[in-house]
């Protein structure tokens, strides 16, 4: 038992960091599928309102999420961000390129990307051609896939 704050500080050093995805398999465990607390989810279009309505979805679920902030909305999207617990990528515009160099980044921290939530007219690069894509009002119909299996 740790009597002061550096006694405290040792004892946590010395413990194994928590899994973040505990708290995510707990709640995926509750939704009735432990696979979603792996699912790596992109969620882009210009529409903040749509992108923060899927992001909700797949958060609620513990799905690691990131998506774009376009334009007057990135200041929102950014404090919805560290509300939820997603991965903010504030943008100027929507293109092909900016989301080439958003899947990069995510690579790298992610390893990759499962599932691309975008409107049906975004453009995305070549290497984000080959996830699976969903329409952003789609997202609680695909979690729902997941559900039944």
């Amino acid at each position: 038992m740790a009597d002061n704050y550096l006694e405290r500080k040792m004892e946590e050093h010395g413990r194994p960091a928590p899994r973040r995805c505990n708290a995510d398999a707990r709640l995926a465990t509750a939704f009735g599928c432990e696979a979603l607390c792996h699912l790596r989810v992109l969620v882009v279009s210009a529409d903040y309102e749509a992108v923060a309505e899927a992001v909700r979805v797949f958060r609620a679920v513990g799905c690691r999420t990131a998506f774009t902030a376009v334009g007057d909305s990135r200041r929102q999207g950014t404090d919805f961000a560290q509300r939820c617990g997603a991965r903010c990528y504030p943008c100027l515009q929507a293109d092909a390129q900016t989301y080439g160099r958003i899947a990069a980044d995510l690579r790298y921290h992610w390893g990759a990307v499962d599932v691309v939530a975008a409107d049906a007219d975004t453009a995305l690069p070549e290497d984000l051609k080959d996830c699976p894509r969903i329409g952003l009002s789609d997202a609680a119909a695909f979690l729902e896939t997941f559900r039944r299996q």
